[in-house]
């Protein structure tokens, strides 16, 4: 009897010592948890709203001439119909890249290739030309193909991201909490790295690589990466 009663003792006793133990290891562990459940929120929030900010619409045209091309250069007609932004990428069917001359109910282009891809977006840069004597392609001797509007991020909004008063605003408009910092770095598909200025505060530092798909300033679709940090 008293080795069954010694026995259930030892046994209770190891049970009480076992949750013991369970109690003390979530008291440490829990406030970890806790904290990079909190920094993986905050990364999440970040990324959204960083995405949201260097991201713009890239409207993309194809255009195929039925007519005879006699000239070095073109110009299509009343082709405002589907462009009305004279910041453009203009393409040929080898993807080179073309000059041109843009105004209202006219597109000039310095070429006499009969297959164009025509890209539209406020963050391409202005690089019309003055083209003189092209060949006039009336509208129905040119078709307009696949029309299509989707949101990219840009390599220039990012850049113009990172300068240090867009940033400070930017961050402002984040509303962090106290004593929190933020920064970004983006990597390029060249391995070019632009990021902020800011410098860290902490040695607790929480990083996220968010793999991305941007626009450059020729209008090509290039991977790269964001690394956002919060400390």
């Amino acid at each position: 009897m008293r080795n069954k009663r010694g026995s259930h003792l030892g046994v209770m006793l190891s049970f009480i010592i076992f949750i013991g133990f369970l109690i003390f290891l979530y008291s440490i562990l829990a406030p970890t948890t806790k904290t990079k459940e909190d920094e993986q929120f905050l990364i999440d929030h970040l990324e959204f709203e960083l995405l949201k900010n260097v991201s713009v619409n890239l409207t993309s045209i194809t255009v195929s001439i039925t007519d005879t091309i006699t000239e070095s250069c073109i110009e299509l007609e009343n082709i405002n119909n589907v462009i009305d932004n004279s910041k453009l990428v203009i393409k040929d069917n080898l993807e080179v890249s073309q000059n041109y001359d843009y105004a209202i109910g006219r597109l000039e282009i310095d070429s006499n290739k009969d297959f164009f891809k025509i890209y539209s977006s406020d963050k391409f840069l202005d690089l019309g030309i003055n083209l003189e004597n092209c060949q006039p392609i009336l509208e129905e001797n040119y078709v307009i193909g696949l029309v299509k509007t989707n949101t990219y991020v840009f390599e220039e909004s990012i850049g113009n991201l990172t300068e240090p008063a867009n940033y400070e605003n930017f961050k402002a408009s984040l509303n962090l909490a106290p004593g929190k910092g933020f920064g970004f770095s983006f990597v390029n598909s060249e391995g070019i790295i632009i990021k902020t200025s800011e410098q860290e505060h902490s040695t607790n530092i929480y990083i996220q690589e968010i793999p991305i798909q941007y626009i450059d300033k020729n209008a090509n679709i290039l991977p790269g990466f964001i690394n956002i940090k919060v400390w």
